[in-house]
């Protein structure tokens, strides 16, 4: 594990401690958690894949991705996350950044109706067949529904989902791009 050092402070900054569920769930709400999230996609078919969240944080059509652990890159982070989420092991650099945000120049925001509140770094991934199926075989069943697999969207067919505005936003920018 990296050491960090607070530069503003001068000093070495202590071990990140581990928190259990209760108290991970209660830090959620009362904190700005930035996470990368990651969009499969096919850009011939003009197609994303999506799981089916069942995560109490945020259910329903999201995005495979999680909150980004100190000390590493966005990418790093990402591509940690996709391979703890899906058994997968993707290089860091396949993950290709969507370039997303608000409009005060800032990653987007996302207040879930659990009160969680996240902050965006999205990226895009193109798998193949193989790894498609690869990771609806293995997604994380405390994430998602695992019989669901992952689903196949156009645009036409996230809207008519009802998906979120941010889901249909970061779609057009990876895919129609």
């Amino acid at each position: 594990m990296k050491k960090l050092y607070d530069y503003t402070e001068g000093k070495d900054l202590p071990e990140k401690p581990f928190l259990d569920d209760d108290c991970y769930s209660k830090s959620i709400l009362v904190n700005v958690s930035p996470c990368t999230d990651c969009l499969i996609i096919n850009k011939e078919r003009q197609t994303a894949f999506f799981p089916v969240r069942i995560a109490k944080t945020g259910e329903g059509f999201w995005f495979i991705g999680g909150v980004w652990k100190a000390r590493l890159s966005a990418r790093e982070n990402m591509a940690g996350v996709f391979e703890r989420e899906t058994s997968l092991k993707i290089s860091p650099e396949k993950f290709q950044r969507i370039p997303f945000a608000d409009e005060d120049g800032l990653a987007p925001r996302t207040l879930w109706p659990t009160g969680r509140n996240d902050m965006h770094f999205f990226f895009s991934i193109e798998l193949n067949d193989e790894e498609i199926q690869q990771v609806a075989q293995n997604l994380d069943a405390k994430e998602y529904d695992t019989k669901a697999g992952l689903q196949e969207f156009s645009y036409e067919d996230l809207k008519s989902a009802g998906v979120r505005d941010i889901v249909l936003d970061c779609f057009r920018l990876a895919v129609e791009k």
